[in-house]
């Protein structure tokens, strides 16, 4: 149990009880006495976000990848998932996607680490067509970082892509 605790919390933290128990089966009864030997044990630091308790593995490497411009996250991505409440910051904040976001077919866009909109997208034998759906009026040069994100995701299926973004409603 220790060692998944801090296994999760050295590759996903800073994250909170509530992520773990998302991505696993654990329960918070088991979870949290975990949490808490591994904190005075040293293996683990927390720190408060708004209020509520995050832990990490203060030893574990620092990340030093840069996000791209663009991400077209799937619905059941583990980012989008894992980090219920303290995810990515939406540009549309009064919004509640969480149906639709299972119906889109595809899932979340990212574009600066920030939620953009939707996507989805149509396979056939030799493309892929990404349609988007913004939130929020985009920027020449974020569309064209979801043209490259397109693009990436055409490569990865072996297929052309073609990426439509839709008009922001109003």
């Amino acid at each position: 149990m220790r060692r998944l605790v801090h296994r999760f919390m050295a590759g996903h933290g800073p994250a909170d009880d509530r992520d773990l128990t998302r991505w696993s089966t654990l329960t918070l009864g088991q979870v949290r006495p975990a949490l808490a030997d591994l904190e005075s044990g040293g293996q683990l630091t927390r720190v408060e976000l708004d209020g509520a308790p995050l832990w990490y593995d203060p030893s574990a490497p620092a990340r030093t990848s840069r996000c791209p411009g663009a991400l077209l996250l799937s619905t059941f991505d583990e980012a989008t998932l894992t980090y219920a409440r303290t995810g990515f910051p939406q540009s549309a904040k009064h919004l509640d996607r969480t149906r639709l976001v299972s119906q889109s077919g595809g899932g979340t866009v990212l574009i600066a680490g920030v939620d953009v909109g939707l996507w989805r997208r149509t396979v056939t034998a030799d493309r892929v067509d990404v349609q988007v759906r913004p939130e929020v009026a985009l920027a020449p040069e974020q569309v064209q970082a979801l043209e490259d994100a397109a693009a990436a995701f055409g490569r990865f299926l072996k297929r052309d892509a073609s990426l439509t973004v839709d008009a922001v409603p109003a």
